[in-house]
């Protein structure tokens, strides 16, 4: 009786577990790419694969990413953070801006960065684009 719990935590733990292809430093091109933050709102949400993951503190990472051209403006909408003893799966969400204010939207995807903090120091942990399977 008292293992019965055991199993759900399991299962639990399971759909949790980081997944993903491994992504690695970001080279020189990523410099100058503007940095983003995501924004609440929008719609028509669909993943965005990441192009390069790099550890930048004990605690953040720098994510770099291709935010697709107009005629609609795409911004980055969310993003998804799974974190284990061995990995860790970064899915990021773009989202059409439906703002009228918003201005003119690139005619050319574009390359941008965006930061995000760890609950644990990146340490050995794989680093994994949760938006492309293994």
């Amino acid at each position: 009786m008292r293992s019965a719990w055991i199993i759900p935590l399991l299962i639990l733990a399971a759909c949790a577990s980081p997944s993903g292809v491994e992504r690695h430093g970001c080279n020189a091109d990523w410099l100058e790419a503007p940095s983003v933050t995501s924004r609440v709102g929008g719609s028509v949400e669909q993943v965005l694969p990441i192009d390069c993951i790099q550890e930048i503190a004990n605690r953040r990472l720098r994510l770099g990413f291709v935010l697709p051209a107009g005629p609609s403006c795409h911004v980055l909408g969310r993003v998804e953070l799974t974190e284990s003893a061995d990995a860790i799966s970064i899915t990021l969400f773009e989202t059409v801006d439906e703002d009228p204010n918003a201005g003119a939207c690139p005619e050319e995807p574009q390359m941008v960065v965006t930061e995000i903090d760890l609950a644990s120091p990146v340490g050995d942990r794989r680093l994994l684009d949760g938006s492309a399977a293994e």
